[in-house]
């Protein structure tokens, strides 16, 4: 049952626009025209969204500049050289992983954006059509809202660096497994809201599905 559902719900999702071929030559025109609107907005929300990450990103390169300059400073005090190098290493590491999960999310958030929108294009198709598409449209703005949470927590993990408060060589492990430890916990939290916003947009892919197919909807 679970495996048909899935299936179904791709389907739908990749379907192109319906559009009945008892609708008037003007009617069509204004469905293209409503679909051109709405792919537009969409590419203008994903450029504004990549570009709060990259402005995020640039604010804090300069907010931290100072604390890692003096953590450059504090390596160079560090006699162990390969104590030096590792800490070093960690250090390129952080900003590495940080904005390589961060790409990472911010593509699934994109393409879920898709997928609502999509949804969205097919219960206007079946509200047309005269179909109760109330659950669907109350799971849609749920969706919606899970998916501006993820982008807000996403673009502000961007934001972030991880820069070890090295005091002095002694205290230098433990400074690094901080740095680390708060790394791995933010972006948990982080990807915990890409996981909601995905959940929300399947279930509003799956009213659609009850919407589209009633009898599985009476099934479950």
């Amino acid at each position: 049952m679970r495996i048909v559902l899935i299936s179904l719900i791709l389907l739908f999702i990749q379907l192109t626009s319906f559009v009945p071929s008892s609708y008037s030559e003007e009617n069509t025109e204004s469905v293209s025209d409503n679909v051109k609107t709405r792919k537009e907005n969409r590419m203008e929300k994903k450029q504004d969204f990549m570009e709060n990450i990259k402005e995020k990103r640039e604010e804090a390169r300069e907010k931290f500049k100072e604390k890692r300059e003096e953590f450059k400073a504090k390596m160079e005090e560090i006699k162990d050289e390969r104590k030096k190098q590792l800490a070093e290493n960690i250090d390129e590491r952080l900003a590495t992983i940080n904005k390589k999960h961060t790409d990472r999310m911010s593509s699934v958030l994109e393409k879920l954006n898709e997928i609502i929108e999509k949804i969205k294009e097919k219960t206007a198709d079946a509200k047309a059509d005269g179909k109760d598409v109330i659950s669907v449209e109350s799971a849609i703005a749920d969706a919606e809202a899970a998916i501006a949470t993820a982008e807000a927590a996403v673009t502000a993990q961007a934001g972030k660096e991880y820069v070890a408060d090295v005091t002095d060589e002694t205290k230098l492990r433990n400074a690094m497994g901080e740095a680390v430890k708060k790394l791995k916990a933010d972006l948990k939290a982080t990807h915990q809201l890409v996981l909601a916003a995905r959940k929300a947009v399947r279930n509003a892919a799956t009213e659609l599905v009850k919407v589209r197919v009633p009898s599985l909807g009476a099934d479950e």
